[in-house]
């Protein structure tokens, strides 16, 4: 099942499943030029010459690879393992796989997926994303319940926090609970971006465990939609941290052009302007741009 910006991949039995989530686009690829590709980023001007192919470099001995052309693990990582494990998981185990575009210019393909797929992912009964950096990290953006976040630490993740990636977008709107998980790469959104192989395995063969145990219990974990403001930095017992409540509005700022949100990091490289739209929105001094 496709859309313009989604895709959606359906196992031949739809009962208990997981959805696994990734994103197909990169800060490297984007066409008004987020990245060091582009004329927004002047700082960092392409080393890539047009006539040669990209450059991979595999340290087989360790496990990594990276790029001097912006490696892209942010989230090409993350689509490898969900097509793998769509690809390798038997049924009755095989997940729902969601592929998304523009997760790196605020959601947009998630927004048309939760939409046009919205019967098919209600039906699931929890969402995995494989879109976080490090090693062993789980997001929680939605005030999922401590009772979801500790089922997934028994697989060897430890709780962390973030501020959006498409299941931000998707989980609210079917009212499911949704984790994001670490794919194994490391310094995103930089030319010093690298994967660490091992990491992405190992979180591969958990998240097969996970498949196979959903299914076997058989439970829906059904999500209580809270308001923007009161997500993510809920801790597990329910109590708001002083200290963080401003700390969405801090970290994703939305275009009032298009409407589109970015990360306060990625607005950074950018120097001030939208990534989708191109418009300026943030002055150097960090005060939002009014329409």
């Amino acid at each position: 099942m496709k859309g313009q910006d989604s895709w959606l991949f359906v196992p031949e039995n739809r009962e208990n499943k997981v959805c696994l989530v990734a994103h197909i686009d990169t800060v490297w690829d984007n066409s008004l030029g987020f990245g060091k590709f582009g004329s927004l980023f002047p700082k960092m001007p392409e080393k890539k010459a047009p006539e040669r192919e990209k450059i991979l470099i595999h340290d087989k001995e360790k496990g990594l690879i990276w790029s001097p052309d912006g490696l892209g693990a942010d989230d090409r990582a993350g689509v490898y393992a969900a097509l793998k494990l769509f690809k390798e998981t038997p049924e009755p185990y095989k997940p729902f796989i969601l592929l998304t575009d523009y997760e790196e210019s605020g959601g947009k393909g998630a927004r048309e997926a939760a939409d046009i797929f919205a019967k098919e992912l209600a039906g699931c009964n929890f969402f995995i994303e494989l879109d976080r950096a490090n090693g062993n990290d789980a997001v929680f953006y939605n005030g999922e319940p401590k009772e979801f976040a500790d089922y997934i630490s028994e697989f060897g993740f430890k709780e962390s926090v973030g501020s959006f990636s498409d299941i931000s977008i998707v989980c609210p709107s079917v009212q499911r609970c949704g984790v994001n998980l670490s794919i194994g790469y490391y310094n995103q959104h930089t030319d010093k971006e690298y994967l660490d192989t091992s990491k992405l395995f190992t979180t591969v063969e958990k998240v097969r465990r996970i498949l196979k145990d959903n299914y076997d219990k058989k439970k829906v974990w059904d999500l209580e939609v809270l308001p923007c403001e009161d997500r993510d930095w809920i801790d597990r017992w329910g109590k708001l941290d002083d200290g963080d409540e401003s700390y969405f509005e801090e970290d994703v700022v939305f275009c009032p052009e298009c409407g589109d949100g970015m990360e306060l990091e990625d607005l950074d490289l950018t120097q001030g302007y939208c990534v989708s739209c191109g418009n300026f929105i943030m002055t150097a001094s960090g005060v939002l741009v009014e329409r």
